[in-house]
């Protein structure tokens, strides 16, 4: 055979393996490359036709399997094979193989063979990325997790420290300061917050404790930017930082300001029961 033709049946057998590999993982999982891996030492053990009947009489998985071999062995770009089937008298695989000759059935022994090398290889590495892609995201839930409790917990303290120091007026100010970021920008906002001081001061010193805080995720960014204040730095972030920065800013506000409303209900006093 031409090497050009060699070339384009090795094409033809990878890009077909990886679609029934896809297919038999989607419906099959673990179990399908599993079922794969144990094929080729049925086929070596007991021969092709044994193999084969074997799989027919499970299904199952394996019976996936063996849907995929028939597909490639009977698919019209596999030179090796589908003249051999076309010809062959019966009306499934097994059939066929009982009609082969020797030089066909050793011919399609071998076609499934590297057939099953590529769709094991597939199928094993179709679950490894969908394990290695479930991991990622469980460590990432937990590291959100992780940095949701710091920052309630961190919010908490600075609520109540500027409850003390301001009372009431410090949980009214916290409450207009999401939608002033909204309206003006995180740099405006704080650019205000810092000229007036006083209550806005301590919500401005409370958020740049947290933004620089080590148990924040973002809190290298402004590490390594110029400017001895939180003002200063802002105007020197891109515009990613800059759109990161905001985010953590408006997710610390809501805790420092659900937690400054509590703590000033708290402190309010209760009037007697009539």
């Amino acid at each position: 055979m031409a090497k050009s033709s060699l070339q384009k049946l090795g094409q033809g057998r990878d890009a077909f393996a990886y679609e029934q590999a896809q297919d038999g993982c989607r419906r099959h999982r673990k179990e399908f490359p599993q079922a794969v891996k144990s094929v080729p030492m049925m086929i070596k053990t007991n021969g092709l036709g044994a193999a084969l009947a074997f799989m027919y009489s499970k299904q199952n998985t394996l019976g996936t399997v063996l849907k995929a071999i028939d597909a490639w062995l009977s698919h019209q770009n596999n030179v090796h094979t589908f003249a051999i089937l076309k010809n062959a008298e019966g009306n499934n695989l097994l059939q066929k193989l009982k009609n082969l000759n020797s030089s066909e059935h050793r011919t399609l022994t071998q076609e499934t063979m590297a057939f099953l090398q590529l769709l094991r290889r597939y199928s094993e590495g179709i679950i490894k990325v969908e394990e290695q892609n479930k991991l990622k995201k469980e460590d990432d839930m937990a590291k959100r997790q992780d940095t949701e409790s710091s920052r309630a917990s961190f919010a908490y303290e600075q609520a109540q420290a500027g409850c003390e120091k301001e009372g009431k007026e410090f949980s009214q100010a916290v409450k207009r300061i999401p939608m002033m970021i909204k309206t003006n920008g995180l740099s405006e906002t704080f650019a205000f917050m810092y000229s007036k001081q006083g209550k806005h001061g301590l919500i401005l010193k409370s958020i740049e404790a947290w933004l620089t805080n080590s148990n924040n995720r973002i809190h290298l960014i402004l590490k390594v930017t110029k400017g001895e204040n939180l003002v200063q730095k802002i105007t020197e972030l891109n515009s990613s930082e800059y759109r990161t920065v905001t985010i953590e800013t408006m997710a610390f506000l809501q805790w420092l300001r659900r937690f400054s409303e509590g703590i000033t209900k708290e402190r309010e006093p209760k009037k007697d029961k009539v």
